[in-house]
């Protein structure tokens, strides 16, 4: 689980989320930020997440960009898909690198070290 530092989370092998906005609306907060500071993996879920797939990889987990609803088979072609918000998407990251989006959950591989910053305002999305 995410330890809060302020708005500062250190990120372990758990998912970690951040707790609702507010109780009526059931928004939660969301990661704005990823710090490395011990190479590894790190694991996401979130949105506007693109993963370039080869063609005839299964693309359930994807939105079929002819359409704009998840896939029902396979891709047709290669290219970037942007990932359902419940897709896991893993981000191999060197330290002192920092990537930056909207991630709902993240959990490290347990050879990743790093902090993310997050956020409990309402978003726009």
């Amino acid at each position: 689980m995410a330890k809060p530092k302020g708005h500062l989370y250190r990120i372990d092998t758990t998912w970690a989320a951040l707790e609702p906005v507010s109780e009526k609306s059931g928004e939660t907060g969301y990661f704005t930020e990823i710090h490395c500071s011990i190479a590894g993996t790190v694991t996401v879920k979130g949105r506007g997440l693109w993963v370039e797939l080869e063609s005839g990889a299964t693309g359930t987990s994807y939105i079929d960009p002819a359409t704009g609803e998840a896939h029902s088979g396979n891709t047709a072609s290669r290219g970037l898909f942007e990932a359902l918000p419940s897709t896991e998407v893993a981000f191999v990251m060197i330290a002192g690198q920092t990537i930056y989006g909207h991630f709902d959950q993240l959990k490290s591989d347990a050879t990743f070290t790093g902090y993310a910053y997050g956020t409990n305002y309402k978003t726009n999305y």
